[in-house]
């Protein structure tokens, strides 16, 4: 497994209401691909009723951290749970949005 770049790292945290709150911070590119994917999936898609992705910290972020982000979101909505990106600095919010991954976004993600 290659090491990320930037110190990013990602983490699970209690959101309050039921629902947990998945953080990433630093620079998302390919190389955090896995460890992204492996702390994300230590929560089954539709465990958490509710997950709030936390993308506040995040400087880079590229297209396989979005996939990653979206095919868990469409896993969790097979088993009726939501998941959505609350936070977002600018360009991971630019990058979905560019994407086509309007889905993964909350009604209105805050940008840090």
């Amino acid at each position: 497994m290659s090491t990320p770049r930037r110190g990013a790292a990602a983490r699970w945290e209690p959101a309050g209401d039921g629902g947990e709150r998945f953080v990433i911070d630093g620079d998302l590119d390919y190389s955090a691909h896995e460890h992204v994917r492996q702390t994300l999936w230590t929560r089954a898609p539709g465990s958490v009723r509710r997950v709030d992705i936390d993308l506040g910290g995040v400087g880079f972020f590229d297209t396989s951290i979005a996939r990653i982000l979206e095919r868990y979101r469409v896993e969790a909505a097979d088993h009726e749970a939501h998941v959505r990106v609350v936070n977002a600095s600018t360009v991971p919010l630019m990058v979905l949005r560019l994407a086509g991954l309007s889905a993964l976004l909350g009604p209105d993600p805050r940008t840090a």
